[in-house]
């Protein structure tokens, strides 16, 4: 089921209307209609996070980037903290000792007196509440700003913008403009490449999650996703790229003997 179908069954399972969906998008039922046709083939990592909250649901999970999908309450992000401790079983010291912060921070975050956690804190906060960094995160502070990702991480391996336009088959100019915000609705096969090239997770260059991943194994799930959308004549030209990379030295794994491995 791909991101268009997805839409149309989640609207239909939560029982709204075209107009309910415009409404709170703050755009006609018409255009609601040609995301779920599939004629709108781009949708905005924005609109995407709309949907997904007023659906309940991830955003990973609606653009088919997880095949389950997980319970994305509507509460204020000082319940979702409240809630899931005592779920738990949790007390506030467990929390605070294990963040390495005060009771008092603890009791600010849910009495709601801080309302955005900072972002160091926000991996280990989910993953000691078991939870998604996405489930926790206000949509205020949810950072769509593709952009500034691209640019950070191309940035801190030091690669000019050649580089990575080389790599993913566009201009210097396009990558340019990605990271100025000049091209903001970039197309899913571009971020899924985007994404290999820094081995990350897509949702990390979306700003759904936070933190870049330390493990070396790449989930392959959102790839799969991906590929499975495009005609043959596209999965050919993905998998054609693929083979280009393995085929250059500085992109693949080198063995403890130093030789290079696919």
């Amino acid at each position: 089921m791909d991101v268009h179908e997805r839409i149309k069954a989640e609207r239909l399972k939560n029982n709204l209307t075209l107009l309910d969906v415009a409404s709170a998008l703050k755009v006609t039922d018409a255009t609601v209609q040609r995301y779920e046709s599939g004629a709108i083939k781009i949708i905005a990592p924005d609109t995407i996070k709309q949907l997904s909250d007023l659906f309940h649901c991830s955003p990973s999970y609606l653009i088919g980037w997880e095949d389950i999908q997980s319970e994305n309450e509507v509460l204020d992000i000082h319940k979702k903290i409240k809630k899931r401790r005592e779920e738990l079983g949790l007390s506030i010291n467990d929390i605070a000792s294990a963040l390495n912060i005060s009771r008092a921070t603890v009791y600010r975050y849910e009495d709601g007196s801080i309302n955005k956690i900072p972002a160091n804190l926000l991996a280990p906060l989910s993953e000691l509440l078991q939870c998604s960094p996405t489930y926790l995160m206000d949509s205020n502070q949810l950072n769509s700003d593709v952009g500034r990702k691209i640019k950070q991480m191309r940035k801190a391996r030091h690669w000019p913008l050649e580089k990575v336009a080389s790599m993913i088959g566009t201009t210097k100019s396009t990558v340019s403009k990605w990271e100025r915000g000049v091209i903001s609705n970039m197309g899913q096969d571009k971020i899924a490449t985007l994404s290999v090239i820094f081995g990350v997770s897509p949702s990390v260059i979306l700003g759904w999650e936070e933190c870049e991943s330390s493990s070396n194994e790449i989930n392959m799930k959102p790839y799969s996703a991906l590929l499975n959308q495009l005609n043959k004549k596209g999965q050919k030209e993905a998998l054609k790229r693929l083979k280009e990379l393995t085929e250059l030295s500085v992109y693949r794994k080198e063995d403890n003997n130093g030789s290079s491995e696919i």
